[in-house]
C-alpha cells in the first residue's frame, strides 16, 4: 500500500497498523512479521500489548502469560494476581490492574506506560490525545509524526478527526519509509531515554 493524492485516505487503515506493529517491534526488541503473525493466528492487539508490556516489567515471557489468558479467558485473575509485584511508573496501571478494568482500557493504560517509561510524551500530552479520543494507533502514529514535523500530536490527531488532513498525506509529507519504521521508533526510544 502507499499514498495516492487522488484517494488521501485509501491507505490510513494500513498506516495506523503498521506503525502500531514497527513501535511495538522497537519496543520489544522484535521483527514486525512476527507481530503480524500472531495477529494472524488469532492474538489481539490489546491481548499483545498487555502480555508483552506486563511480561517485561514483571519478568514473565509474554507466551506464558497469553497462553493463561487463552486458558483463562480474562485477564483479570492474571493480572490481580501479579498486581503487588509489577513496578510501574504510573499509578494508572497499577489501579486498572488492581481494578480488573476492561482488556481495551487496559492495553490503554499498558501503551501510556510504555510512553511513560521511555519518556516519549509528558502526561499533559498523552491526557490531551486521550481526551480528544486517540486510541492506541492514534496515539502512536500521531507522536511518529510529531517528531517528524514539529507539530503538536493533538494538533495532528485532531487534523486527521476533523478531515483536514489524512494518516496518508502525514506520512507523504514526511516522506516515511514504511519498511524503515523500526528504525525510526528504535532512534526516538534511545533518544527518549537519552
Amino acid at each position: 500500500m502507499s499514498y495516492n493524492p487522488d484517494q488521501p485516505a485509501a491507505a490510513d487503515e494500513y498506516y495506523l497498523a503498521s506503525v502500531q506493529n514497527s513501535f511495538f517491534a522497537a519496543v520489544f526488541n522484535t521483527d514486525r512479521k512476527s507481530v503480524v503473525k500472531q495477529k494472524r493466528n488469532g492474538v489481539s492487539s490489546d491481548d499483545l500489548w498487555i502480555a508483552s508490556w506486563i511480561g517485561k516489567i514483571a519478568d514473565i515471557p509474554a507466551q506464558r502469560l497469553l497462553a493463561q489468558k487463552r486458558a483463562q479467558g480474562e485477564w483479570s485473575a492474571i493480572l490481580s494476581s501479579l498486581s503487588p509485584t509489577i513496578k510501574t511508573q504510573r499509578n494508572s496501571l497499577a489501579q486498572a490492574l488492581k481494578a480488573c478494568v476492561s482488556k481495551e482500557f487496559m492495553a490503554q493504560a499498558v501503551v501510556e506506560d510504555v510512553f511513560v517509561h521511555y519518556s516519549i510524551l509528558d502526561q499533559r500530552a498523552l491526557r490531551d490525545l486521550r481526551n480528544a479520543g486517540a486510541s492506541n494507533q492514534e496515539l502512536v502514529i500521531a507522536t511518529l509524526l510529531s517528531k517528524k514535523t514539529g507539530e503538536i500530536p493533538q494538533s495532528i490527531y485532531l487534523n486527521v478527526k476533523n478531515g483536514m488532513k489524512t494518516w496518508g498525506e502525514y506520512i507523504s509529507l514526511t516522506q516515511l519509509s514504511m519498511d524503515a519504521l523500526r528504525d525510526e521508533f528504535f532512534s526516538m526510544l534511545n533518544g527518549a531515554q537519552g
